[in-house]
């Protein structure tokens, strides 16, 4: 260091004795910040101020940073404190920009009407699906699955295949349709115990002391999100007679009654499965609010357009399993949608074996024959 109480010798001759010797001048690095430069340096600060020094030669285009006594070590401790601040809030700001919103993606059919040539094409596009997803999955269907009167082969044996498929795909649950009535109660309830999933209808009440093989409502599970699922069904072409222990009500009031239920509060997500046409659907989503999806069926539409009734989303994939609806859904941590987007896959036909429809068609039509030649 140099002693600021005593000036600096310059180099020159000094006299040792009676000799006179010439004293060496120090050999300067050009690359190194000379001593006048660090005093023009010196002159231009307040008295007391230091340069911050080194050990070894400060490079000429290394700068020198004016530090006042006692105050280094609190600047840098300010420094560090405020870069730790910063990076705290940039991870509070990326963990809440993840829980901003939860993606869940709905898959769903309606009026399949066992067409069981459909089915592996259906089971193609649902396990890629899946795969693709970012998120949970839930597959849904509206009804019209397991009966088709227009095609006696698949009426007789397809019934039975499509339960078995939409177990084996895992379906989470299913609106009753009115073609899956006409089998009658007892083919129902087989039906119904034979599914792995809740076959649903809310609006067909049965009188005091019977218990239907449906129930009106189920919860489902999606990642975080707590699903409500309710049942709907047309009153067009009901098969009154074969269920006189049932009473049709109206699905917007049968609505409204389940979401005024405690649990039903519980819910961050509400999808009604209507077996009803998207007309019928836009009038109860009006009458009825929070309603999230609105899956229908019946009419055999396509919505190529979702339709929108308020924040509810209306939607029908056509009919005969010819399409796979794929419905993705962006919801908030308050439970609302804030995006949802929709689209369909098509479903290339399979031939299948149908050996069997036929060997049972033959035996019922040999049987009725029986019966009309023994009564006549």
């Amino acid at each position: 260091m140099v002693d600021r109480g005593r000036a600096v010798p310059r180099p020159g001759p000094v006299r040792l004795g009676t000799e006179v010797r010439e004293r060496p001048r120090p050999v300067r690095d050009p690359h190194l910040l000379p001593p006048r430069g660090e005093r023009r340096v010196r002159g231009l600060l307040e008295p007391g101020t230091q340069l911050l020094r080194w050990d070894h030669p400060i490079p000429r285009h290394a700068l020198s940073l004016p530090i006042r006594p006692g105050e280094g070590s609190d600047r840098l401790d300010r420094r560090a404190v405020v870069s730790r601040i910063f990076i705290s809030l940039l991870m509070v700001i990326a963990v809440a920009g993840t829980g901003l919103g939860e993606t869940v993606t709905i898959l769903y059919t309606n009026d399949i009407h066992t067409r069981v040539e459909q089915l592996p094409g259906l089971s193609a596009a649902i396990e890629d699906e899946r795969a693709a997803a970012s998120g949970p999955v839930l597959l849904f269907d509206s009804g019209d699955t397991w009966q088709d009167y227009r095609v006696p082969i698949y009426a007789v044996w397809g019934a039975e295949r499509t339960v078995e498929w939409m177990n084996t795909v895992g379906y989470d649950a299913m609106a009753l349709g009115n073609h899956d009535l006409y089998y009658g109660p007892d083919r129902l309830a087989h039906f119904v115990q034979t599914a792995d999933f809740p076959v649903l209808c809310a609006n067909l009440r049965p009188v005091a002391g019977v218990k239907p093989p449906f129930t009106p409502y189920t919860f489902v599970q999606a990642g975080g999100l707590h699903g409500l699922v309710i049942g709907l069904i047309t009153d067009e072409d009901l098969p009154y007679l074969d269920y006189p222990w049932l009473t049709y009500l109206d699905p917007a009031e049968a609505l409204a009654a389940v979401l005024d239920e405690e649990e039903a509060d519980k819910a961050d997500l509400v999808v009604v499965l209507g077996h009803l046409p998207v007309a019928a659907a836009k009038r109860i989503a009006q009458r009825v609010p929070g309603i999230d999806v609105f899956l229908t069926g019946h009419s055999h539409e396509l919505t190529e357009t979702p339709v929108h009734v308020g924040k509810t989303v209306i939607l029908q994939t056509g009919a005969f399993g010819q399409r796979l609806g794929i419905l993705t859904l962006t919801v908030d941590s308050s439970g609302e949608v804030t995006k949802a987007v929709n689209s369909f896959r098509t479903i290339e036909k399979t031939p299948v074996a149908t050996d069997r429809g036929y060997i049972r068609l033959g035996i019922i039509g040999g049987l009725t024959l029986a019966l009309l030649l023994l009564l006549f």
